[in-house]
């Protein structure tokens, strides 16, 4: 099933596809080469869906064409630039995700009509978000997202909308902080999509809906755990159905456990992390199974247990690549020479 974000974006006059959708494996030192040829002179468009696994896609090995996505492993990048008739142009995409982890990129391009000029600004401008995206220019990413959903809703192009509004929650929540926004954008995204949407797309967003729900102002965890379990339940039931979603599992049971903190139940938290530990294991998802090992060792300090809080730190520091989740690393060295500094292992 082709996703709707690379097939349902239609407006003005049809783009020219000049490669059908192919998905190719990727991760760890899995690149993908493509040559993409353009049989005529104009804007080349090149769209990457994530599946399972979080990419860089650049051109012609340039650097200031690479571009991400705010949607990790799930997400969709654009790629825009000018070609000349009967030019070939390299796409390349590699993994930014956990070296052990393989996943699939599905890449489409077409030719973008010159007579179709909303359409046009429309791809640039997402593609720009991407670019923004790539070197964590967080707030001009956001502002790139939602200029995007707003030429795209000028065009009646919902679907292709929502998939901009989806990146600019995603920043909203995770980079910005702001959770009423990402809540609400989030919201629109998927009442965008109804039924069009695909599965692990519904997921994502649901799952978006759930915690920026649960943490931003004015929430009480307490009042509000009935309908925001409802969120997580119903994009587990959504991840459920697509097997290239499954990493997304453990994280919703991380996700899960937080909410059981927050309601003081501190004991099904414990289960609930110790669970999420052992899948994101399994999976080899080493960034999922550093938050979780951080959970647990926060528990194990709060019950002044201080060697185990330090097992946990160290354990998740070897297994976790530095450049991965640099913010991650970050905020466990901290916690982990916080305990140190406790124990008297260090001045």
């Amino acid at each position: 099933v082709l996703s709707a974000m690379l097939v349902a974006c239609r407006s003005e006059v049809p783009p020219t596809q000049v490669l059908q959708t192919q998905c190719l494996p990727v991760g760890g030192a899995h690149d993908i080469y493509l040559p993409i040829t353009v049989p005529a002179a104009g804007a080349l468009r090149v769209g990457i869906e994530e599946r399972g696994i979080s990419v860089i896609g650049s051109l012609d090995d340039d650097p200031d064409t690479e571009s991400a996505s705010p949607v990790e492993r799930l997400g969709t990048l654009v790629l825009v630039t000018n070609s000349k008739a009967g030019q070939t142009h390299t796409l390349r995409i590699r993994a930014a995700d956990s070296p052990d982890i393989t996943g699939t990129a599905c890449v489409s391009a077409s030719l973008l009509s010159a007579s179709a000029a909303g359409r046009s600004t429309a791809e640039t401008t997402f593609a720009a978000a991407g670019h923004a995206t790539r070197r964590a220019d967080w707030t001009n990413a956001f502002e790139k997202y939602l200029e995007t959903a707003r030429r795209f809703d000028s065009l009646g192009s919902s679907i292709c909308a929502a998939g901009a509004r989806q990146a600019a929650a995603e920043i909203a929540y995770y980079r910005l902080s702001r959770l009423q926004d990402s809540f609400s954008l989030a919201t629109e995204a998927r009442a965008e999509l109804g039924a069009n949407g695909g599965p692990a797309q519904l997921g994502a967003l649901t799952a978006l809906q759930g915690k920026a729900f649960m943490e931003k102002p004015g929430t009480d965890p307490q009042a509000a755990s009935k309908r925001i379990r409802e969120y997580l339940n119903k994009a587990r039931t959504y991840f459920d159905s697509v097997p290239y979603a499954a990493r997304e599992i453990p994280r919703l049971d991380i996700v899960s456990g937080f909410l059981s903190y927050l309601t003081n139940d501190t004991a099904g938290a414990n289960d609930i992390f110790v669970k999420a530990t052992a899948s994101c294991r399994q999976l080899m998802d080493w960034d999922c199974y550093a938050q979780a090992q951080q959970n647990l060792a926060i528990f194990a300090a709060d019950r002044k247990d201080y060697s185990a809080a330090l097992s946990a730190y160290a354990d998740a520091l070897r297994n976790l690549p530095p450049e991965l989740d640099p913010e991650l690393s970050a905020t466990i060295w901290n916690n982990y020479g916080h305990i140190q500094v406790m124990v008297g292992l260090l001045g």
